[in-house]
């Protein structure tokens, strides 16, 4: 409607990239691909990788968030930035979790890479550790899986409302089973100074540092990272305020 002259097209899905490089070519735009690690790794979209790369080409480049996925693409002749996110402070974000509550928050797409299930069986472990699942199961994940009561699945909420449980939470959890994958509920804990529990992963230990701990993909391993969390909360939350400064 605006007729722009300047595009970022967000991958995946990968048939925007199409539908914004025929819209540049009519009106001379410059395309630029903000590119998230799935269209590089995952099975859906990795098959695309080769014509990704083709169609960013003939745009001006790709943003992404590290290194190891520039180097997918510089590999494919792409002129590719690494860009980190910058997170907006949120106000209220120096003040001290709850000392009273012990409420794990985790944002969720249900994305094959998210592993829900062991969450969930992490969270059984632990019945005196509150979690709040966000996002919707299209997938049916959750099916026939048995849910403590200390789990709420609250589904896809309203920003308000998501940044009210990111006020509450104790701690923010954001995990996933792929390599070189930033995780942008780690930002949100960043803006909200909240302790972090997140994957094992060297750009995840490299970006986070002392405001995190880290974990495999596993119930055990993900329970006692929690608590650890939980119970480090003070010195967690002024290194996370830290970092976001």
């Amino acid at each position: 409607r605006h007729r722009p002259k300047r595009l970022i097209c967000m991958l995946p899905p990968f048939p925007a990239l199409i539908a914004c490089l025929l819209y540049a070519w009519v009106r001379r735009a410059i395309l630029v691909g903000d590119i998230h690690t799935y269209p590089l790794v995952s099975r859906t979209w990795r098959p695309f990788l080769g014509l990704t790369a083709w169609l960013l080409r003939r745009g001006r480049g790709a943003v992404v968030t590290n290194e190891a996925n520039a180097a997918i693409l510089r590999a494919r002749n792409v002129n590719t930035l690494v860009l980190d996110d910058t997170p907006v402070l949120a106000p209220g974000r120096d003040a001290t979790p709850d000392p009273t509550r012990r409420l794990v928050v985790l944002p969720a797409s249900f994305d094959p890479d998210e592993p829900i299930e062991a969450v969930v069986k992490a969270a059984t472990a632990h019945p005196d550790i509150e979690v709040v699942i966000t996002g919707r199961d299209d997938s049916g994940r959750l099916e026939g899986l048995a849910i403590p009561d200390n789990v709420r699945l609250v589904g896809f909420v309203s920003r308000s409302e998501y940044e009210d449980l990111l006020a509450e939470a104790t701690a923010v959890c954001s995990l996933t089973t792929l390599e070189n994958c930033m995780q942008q509920a780690g930002y949100e804990a960043m803006a909200w100074g909240r302790p972090l529990v997140t994957s094992d992963t060297y750009d995840l230990r490299n970006y986070f540092g002392e405001a995190a701990r880290f974990t495999a993909a596993d119930p055990a391993a993900i329970g006692d990272a929690w608590v650890e969390a939980l119970d480090q909360r003070q010195d967690l939350h002024e290194a996370m305020v830290a970092l976001g400064q």
